[in-house]
C-alpha cells in the first residue's frame, strides 16, 4: 500500500510539473503565434508517392492542374516555426516527403492545427504509402493501385476512392470509408472503429481488438473474414448474396442472421454454420464476446 501510494504521488507531481513547465514555455512566447506555410511545386511525373510525417495530419485530394502541390501550414507559437521542417526527396516518378517536428529546448510540442495537404493533379496513382506517429490521415477522389496507410494512433477517412489493393493499420484511431471501392482489402484498428458506408470491396479482412466494425456494401463479391475481442460486427448488403457460406464462432457473442435461403449446419447462440446454394463466397466472423448482424 505505502508504494502504491508513493507512486500515485508520483504521478502526480509529475503530472503538474509537466503542466507547469507547459505554462511557462506559453508564456515565454509571449502568447504570439505564427502562420507556417511552406509549400514545394512538382510538374515532372509522379506516379508513386510515400509520406512519412509525425503528428501532423496528413490530408491527399484530387485537383485540376498540371502540378502536384504540397503544402505544411498550420498555427504555432513563433520561436518554435524552426521546429518544423519539410522534406522531398525524388527519384524519377518516386516521390518521398518527410515532416520532421523536433522538440523545444523544454522536450514539449507546441502546436495547432498542423496539416500536410497533397493536391495531386493525375487521375490514378501507382502506390500510396502514409505513415503518421499520431496524426490523422484523408484521403479524397483519386484512383490508387496499391495503398498502405498507418496511423498510430490517429483516424483514417478515404471517400470517392477507387484502390486495387488497400491496406490500413491503426492502434486506437477510427477507419471510416465512404463511397469506396477496392479489390484486396485488409484493415486492422487496435481499438479504434471501423465503418464503411458504400464500400464495395473485392476479398476483405477486417480486425479490431475492442471497437465495432460495420460495414455497407453493394453487394458480396468476395471472401471476408472479421475478428473482434468486444466490439460488435455488422454486414449490410444491398443485393442478397446468391451462393455463400457463413460462419460465426463467439465465447459469448449472439448471431443475427437475415439472409434467406441459409442451409443450417449448425445454429446455436453463439455458433452458426450454414450454406447458400453452392457456397461461393465465404464470410467467417469470430469474437470473444461481440454480436454479429447480417443482413
Amino acid at each position: 500500500m505505502i508504494k502504491e501510494s508513493f507512486l500515485m504521488e508520483f504521478i502526480l507531481v509529475l503530472m503538474i510539473a509537466s503542466v507547469g513547465i507547459a505554462l511557462l514555455y506559453q508564456r515565454s512566447n509571449g502568447r504570439k503565434t505564427y502562420q507556417l506555410h511552406n509549400q514545394e511545386r512538382f510538374t515532372e511525373e509522379i506516379n508513386n508517392l510515400h509520406v512519412e510525417s509525425t503528428s501532423v495530419d496528413v490530408e491527399i485530394v484530387k485537383v485540376d492542374g498540371e502540378a502536384w502541390s504540397i503544402t505544411l501550414s498550420g498555427t504555432v507559437y513563433e520561436k518554435d516555426k524552426e521546429y518544423f521542417k519539410l522534406f522531398h526527396e525524388r527519384q524519377g516518378e518516386n516521390l518521398t516527403l518527410r515532416v520532421t517536428e523536433e522538440k523545444t529546448r523544454f522536450g514539449i510540442q507546441m502546436r495547432k492545427d498542423m496539416k500536410l495537404l497533397i493536391e495531386v493533379p493525375v487521375e490514378t496513382v501507382g502506390s500510396l504509402m502514409v505513415d503518421t506517429s499520431s496524426g490523422d490521415i484523408d484521403i479524397k477522389g483519386i484512383a490508387i493501385n496499391h495503398s498502405t496507410l498507418t496511423a498510430s494512433p490517429g483516424d483514417v477517412t478515404i471517400a470517392d476512392v477507387v484502390h486495387e489493393n488497400l491496406q490500413i493499420q491503426t492502434s486506437s484511431g477510427d477507419v471510416l470509408l465512404k463511397k469506396v471501392r477496392s479489390g484486396n482489402t485488409d484493415i486492422h484498428t487496435s481499438s479504434g472503429e471501423v465503418f464503411g458506408e458504400k464500400f464495395d470491396y473485392g476479398t476483405g479482412l477486417f480486425g479490431s481488438s475492442s471497437g465495432e466494425i460495420r460495414i455497407q456494401a453493394t453487394k458480396m463479391l468476395g471472401d471476408v473474414t472479421a475478428s473482434t475481442s468486444s466490439g460488435d460486427i455488422r454486414f449490410f448488403y444491398e443485393e442478397e448474396p446468391a451462393s455463400c457460406k457463413l460462419v460465426y464462432q463467439s465465447n459469448s457473442g449472439e448471431a443475427q442472421i437475415n439472409w434467406t435461403g441459409l442451409n443450417y449446419e449448425v445454429k446455436k447462440e453463439n455458433e452458426v454454420r450454414g450454406t447458400k446454394a453452392e457456397g461461393e463466397f465465404h464470410l467467417t466472423v469470430e469474437t470473444s464476446s461481440g454480436d454479429l448482424k447480417v443482413g
